[in-house]
């Protein structure tokens, strides 16, 4: 399970990767734990060509400040995070992408292309 720390990396990555930069390419998996309000496809649609303004977090539930509401809201589970090809992450004993290498890796429920060629994905098993 992350803990808070783990949950403020993930922010973290998050806004170094994403703050000042156009989500380009987008990929949601339904999943109700993880996204708040909207179903995957309407997620998808809404990010995709918006800037990144900023990123905030709240205990486990993480968010992207977008040019425009709405804002993603994810919420990181028992064991969600997320997860860079460009930067090495923390690894907890139950990590989702423990001794992985695929990417996007297994058990993605958000990828993003970003306008700098960096890509983000959101993992919770």
């Amino acid at each position: 399970m992350p803990e808070l720390p783990e949950v403020e990396a993930s922010r973290q990555l998050v806004h170094r990767q994403a703050v000042g930069q156009i989500a380009t390419e987008v990929q949601c998996e339904q999943d109700d734990i993880v996204f708040s309000e909207k179903c995957h496809q309407e997620l998808e649609n809404h990010l995709r060509g918006k800037t990144i303004l900023n990123t905030g977090r709240k205990g486990k539930y993480m968010w992207m400040i977008l040019e425009e509401p709405p804002h993603p809201i994810f919420h990181f589970g028992m064991t969600g995070g997320f997860f860079s090809p460009d930067e090495p992450s923390i690894e907890l004993e139950n990590s989702p992408i423990k001794g992985e290498n695929p990417w996007p890796p297994k058990y993605t429920k958000f990828y993003i292309r970003l306008s700098n060629g960096a890509q983000l994905a959101m993992v919770n098993k």
